[in-house]
């Protein structure tokens, strides 16, 4: 909807632009943008960001890049619309200092980022577990040490470790997060965040999603007590009131509930 929304507004402004009006405003246009790059943005970003005693050099560079577009043009159309005198003058004025801004600040950016130190050489330190798993085919999930697991109260050096997977966070006491080593004692309770190769998509598993109906095969029973019947398939995962269920064999389903299978492909 937002870009259906952005290309209407853009198809609306060539519509509405008469390019042989510009010219009559490009001088005002360029004296009001460079007011606002060197003046006025300035000052108001300074005195926002006053109480957070931002650095100067940032100061700058956030001025810089408050670039002008389409959301302007469309607000100075209101003075159109209404019918205010000289609502075109001001529609072509605001549409010059847009255009004239985004062509100027724009280009020129990395180099005010470069002059004013504001580039960080070694990347966003401020990642995430979703960056590395976006870009490096890496997944994380996540075990829950209950009562009885064969984890519990063992070191992460004793439990050993399946093929490329490794635990990277221990959650205990419900938020408190531990950085595991190998003498680290699992205990009833944790969270395991575990790291492990993104699974690669085979034409021969699929997955489908289903609506579990009130008379359905699945609705009313354990996991473990639904018929398997001629074509084998796995609940993955139960949807059920917003939340979201990694079911066991004594997983009870429930009509309403929407359920993740995996089947084999025939």
């Amino acid at each position: 909807l937002t870009e259906m929304a952005e290309m209407t507004i853009f198809f609306l402004l060539g519509l509405l632009v008469t390019p042989a009006r510009l010219p009559q405003m490009l001088l005002p246009g360029l004296a009001l943008m460079a007011f606002m790059l060197y003046v006025s943005r300035p000052i108001a970003v300074g005195v926002l960001l006053a109480p957070f005693k931002t650095n100067p050099r940032q100061v700058a560079l956030v001025s810089w890049a408050g670039l002008r577009g389409a959301a302007s043009v469309v607000f100075s159309l209101f003075a159109v619309v209404a019918g205010v005198p000289g609502g075109h003058d001001l529609f072509d004025l605001v549409f010059v200092i847009a255009v004239s801004s985004i062509v100027v600040q724009g280009s020129l950016l990395p180099a005010v980022a470069k002059k004013l130190d504001m580039i960080d050489a070694t990347g966003d330190v401020r990642r995430t577990f979703n960056d590395y798993r976006d870009e490096d085919g890496m997944s994380f999930v996540k075990l829950k040490v209950g009562a009885g697991h064969p984890f519990a109260e063992r070191s992460l050096a004793d439990i050993g470790s399946a093929t490329d997977m490794l635990v990277v966070l221990v959650l205990r006491d419900g938020a408190h997060p531990v950085l595991p080593n190998g003498d680290t004692v699992i205990q009833e309770g944790d969270l395991l965040v575990m790291a492990a190769p993104t699974f690669e998509e085979r034409a021969e598993v699929t997955l489908r999603e289903v609506t579990v109906t009130p008379h359905g095969r699945l609705a009313g029973q354990r996991l473990r007590d639904v018929p398997q019947g001629k074509h084998p398939f796995i609940v993955v995962m139960l949807k059920r009131d917003g939340q979201t269920i990694i079911p066991d064999g004594n997983t009870l389903i429930y009509a309403g509930d929407e359920a993740v299978i995996a089947t084999l492909a025939s």
